[in-house]
């Protein structure tokens, strides 16, 4: 009976902890008193979502550490009835404490009240759980009721307590752009004059009133402009045209490296007789050679201790200990670095954790520093006077130490002493696909279709987790049912054969399939046969989505090389011209050759960085429509051929993509169709996390 109590008495505790975190109050005393509201409405074209923000207040005091907020929903249609009729707030219940001070609606000017201890709720607020991150977070929210067209809604509360993780460092991202409109925005920072704040702006945002009141600095942005931003397709993830400003107390990166080694504490923590053990081990294996001994840590890390995030609390960034990791076997992005670089120092090989923007990347240079511009934790490793890359949370990684696939992060901030800065960080240089397609076409007898792909250093990682993650049934499947969208009746005649060379770091996929007619019926009744290099097609980006003035996102680095073998009936006639067009950000060429009845289409693709600039984007268009005209042809039974120009070419048809890969992936779930719009930010952020990206890290890898 006592065994059936505890865990209720235990649940009743929590529950009762848990509500303590949020009650009723009046407002703070130390508010700053904004001046009166405008009560222009905004155009009636410019509100989505059914209602607009007439009021946004943001007031943030660094000496109790509170964040306050102000909110006046004004509701005009029923999309905003449905979409507005709530208030919550998400907190870490570690350390934050919710005050609401008051939630109404206001009808011909009477407040109806909606705040009473019994209309809020709490549950908690686990959203990445399929990415197996938890973070402990909750969510205290009040349902209105009895809300119409033409109400407003007015609220604020008060969120108490910074993550003590930071040691008591203050940064945030000040946004001066949202998806609707706000009548009247109010910005305000009360700092002690002891505590200096760095403010960088970006894209003309504008900057801060400055005050003193007693002993605090009071800054204040007095209803600026606010830019409306709409959806943008194809720009690269680091594009950010609108207006935005950093506010950090660190003074440099090397301040922000000593928060860091401190939170690691100096890499100095015992590792278990177990692990001691495990070490010792791989030491005799190796024999005195560190590179085979680090590529044996290195894949047990990766393939042996799962991805698992418990970031809770502080544990948002501070790492749990090896000891901890290796005893149960799981951990995130920093508790596995962590882990890999505590091994490789036992081996006296210099390794250290490193922090990158997976979304940034290259644009971190530009930032202003502080300790939350990160999102990930990969390990740097000194090797012939530079440092290498490795990110311990991808699985079946293969191929030597030096050669292994990094993505195009830009820099890393590396936790090692003597640093002062960000280092550059070198992209993978094999990621790469060769495609060798065969078809015997046959007039009256099934056409024999033939395919052999290739996947080299990060695509091989790549194709390795995806083949793992299903069953080569299931492959089979749906490689031959993404085929017969093409080719009716197409059927399997062997097995698929799959080969892994982890040496050189290379998968190979073979398919053989049998085709019972491959002609359809042409122009004036002559037999048509259609030749799609669909590899090729969707490796291409398409530009029209990009607004005007914006760079164009690619993947990169990534090469592709497709062949097509076409054995025909007989002798063909076909001739069309071969095309080269090279720039700094992307190469492709175009070979044909006709030998009697054999007709060869050679293609290559390469990416030189992760976009294509501005600047460029009126050439890139020009070469993707020739790009596109060249990846079809219609073959007629007479042996001529007719160009794309009269038959566009079909939309693309992906094969399903890997488990956690990028759903704009296609054909293999390889050749990625890089498309990443301007993220919408909401006004106010949420709290500072390590929003870690180790689980979609496909999308890095695609």
């Amino acid at each position: 009976m006592r065994s059936l109590l505890l865990p209720v008495f235990v649940c009743i505790c929590c529950c009762a902890l848990a509500k303590s975190n949020v009650r009723i109050s009046p407002g703070p005393d130390w508010l700053y008193k904004n001046p009166v509201l405008n009560a222009k409405a905004p155009a009636a074209n410019t509100i989505g979502s059914g209602y607009y923000l007439e009021l946004a207040d943001q007031q943030v005091n660094l000496l109790n550490n509170t964040n306050y907020t102000h909110i006046i929903r004004h509701i005009v249609n029923t999309s905003g009835v449905q979409n507005a009729s709530e208030v919550s707030v998400t907190f870490s219940p570690s350390f934050q404490q919710v005050a609401f001070h008051k939630v109404v609606i206001i009808r011909n000017g009477v407040e109806i009240n909606q705040l009473a201890a019994s209309t809020i709720k709490q549950v908690e607020q686990e959203t990445e759980t399929d990415n197996f991150q938890y973070t402990g977070l909750k969510r205290a929210f009040v349902i209105l009721k009895g809300v119409q067209q033409g109400d407003r809604i007015e609220f604020a509360y008060s969120v108490t307590g910074f993550n003590p993780v930071f040691a008591n460092r203050y940064a945030d991202m000040l946004y001066f752009y949202n998806p609707n409109p706000i009548a009247n925005y109010f910005i305000t920072i009360v700092a002690p004059a002891s505590r200096k704040l760095l403010f960088k702006s970006f894209n003309h945002a504008p900057t801060p009133k400055e005050a003193v009141q007693g002993a605090n600095h009071v800054y204040h942005w007095d209803n600026p402009a606010v830019e409306l931003v709409s959806a943008e397709s194809g720009t690269p993830s680091w594009y950010n045209q609108y207006p935005y400003t950093s506010v950090t107390e660190f003074g440099s990166w090397e301040e922000v490296i000593h928060w860091g080694l401190d939170l690691f504490h100096h890499y100095k923590f015992p590792l278990p007789p177990a692990l001691q053990a495990q070490i010792a081990g791989w030491h005799k294996m190796a024999d005195g050679n560190k590179d085979f001994f680090a590529d044996l840590a290195i894949r047990f890390v990766q393939d042996q201790v799962r991805y698992l995030g418990l970031e809770i609390g502080t544990y948002t960034h501070q790492p749990h200990t090896p000891a901890e990791v290796y005893g149960h076997r799981f951990g995130d992005c920093k508790d596995k670095a962590l882990l890999l670089a505590a091994i490789l120092q036992q081996e006296g090989i210099p390794a250290y954790v490193a922090l990158v923007n997976t979304t940034v990347r290259a644009k971190l240079a530009e930032a202003a520093p502080s300790a939350s511009e990160f999102d990930h934790a990969i390990v740097a490793i000194e090797y012939g006077g530079k440092y290498i890359y490795v990110d311990a949370t991808v699985n079946l990684q293969r191929g030597d130490l030096a050669s292994r696939f990094i993505p195009a992060y830009g820099y890393a901030l590396v936790l090692r002493d003597g640093q002062t800065g960000l280092q550059p960080v070198t992209p993978g240089f094999r990621y790469s696909v060769s495609v060798e397609e065969s078809m015997h076409v046959r007039f009256n007898d099934s056409t024999r279709f033939d395919i052999i792909t290739s996947y080299t250093g990060g695509a091989a990682d790549n194709m390795r987790g995806y083949v793992s993650n299903a069953s080569l049934r299931d492959i089979e499947d749906e490689y031959r049912q993404l085929y017969a969208k093409a080719y009716e009746g197409i059927q399997s005649r062997s097995p698929m054969a799959l080969a892994d060379d982890s040496v050189s770091n290379r998968y190979t996929v073979t398919e053989n399939y049998s085709i019972p007619d491959a002609w359809h019926a042409g122009e004036k009744g002559r037999k048509a046969f259609d030749v799609f290099a669909r590899p090729v097609y969707d490796r291409l980006v398409d530009p029209s989505g990009v607004p005007a003035g914006a760079p164009l996102a690619i993947a990169y680095p990534r090469r592709l090389d497709y062949v097509l073998d076409l054995y025909m009936p007989e002798e063909w006639a076909f001739s069309p011209e071969g095309w080269h067009t090279k720039t700094d950000s992307y190469e492709f060429e175009f070979t044909p050759e006709t030998q009697g009845n054999r007709i060869t289409l050679r293609y290559s693709f390469e990416t030189f960085k992760d976009h294509v600039p501005a600047e460029e984007l009126a050439r890139y268009k020009k070469d993707y429509k020739k790009m596109v005209d060249l990846v079809e042809f219609s073959l007629s039974y007479n042996g001529g051929y007719t160009s794309p120009q009269s038959q566009p070419a079909p939309p693309p048809v992906s094969r399903p993509a890997a488990p956690g890969s990028n759903p704009f992936s296609g054909w293999t779930g390889i050749w990625l169709l890089f498309g990443v719009g301007v993220v919408f930010t909401v006004v106010f952020k949420g709290l500072p996390s390590w929003m870690d990206r180790s689980r979609r890290r496909r999308d890095d890898y695609l």
